[in-house]
């Protein structure tokens, strides 16, 4: 089953990019449009992110002088914590979507590393 792309005869654009033909299809080339770093809007934060920030760099763990995950839960009038002073997969993958959407991928990147070297 192969199906046939869809190939637009006319795109309409205010600003009218650049086109090329590959392989009997035409192709977008204008770079500014894969450049996210200037679309990047820089704003000021609110109090609440701003502790919210500061809570969640307070829960990062490391090891070997890397950040590698967060902690399940903080809790400091926990007198026994349990097993959730720890990093849990589940746990993190908000902790890690925030990270990235922030920019801020080496915490993702150990945490994927450490955790496929201890399968």
């Amino acid at each position: 089953m192969n199906p046939k792309p869809l190939v637009f005869d006319r795109i309409d654009t205010d600003d009218q990019s650049k086109l090329e033909e590959v392989d009997g299809s035409n192709v977008n080339l204008d770079n500014k449009l894969n450049d996210f770093s200037e679309n990047k809007d820089e704003r000021e934060l609110s109090e609440i992110e701003k502790e919210a920030w500061k809570l969640l760099r307070g829960a990062v763990v490391t090891y070997c002088g890397n950040p590698v995950g967060t902690v399940a839960a903080n809790d400091p009038a926990d007198k026994q914590p349990l097993n959730y002073d720890q990093v849990f997969i589940r746990d993190f993958v908000p902790s890690a979507l925030a990270f990235l959407l922030n920019g801020e991928g080496e915490i993702v990147k150990n945490f994927l590393l450490h955790t496929l070297q201890l399968q």
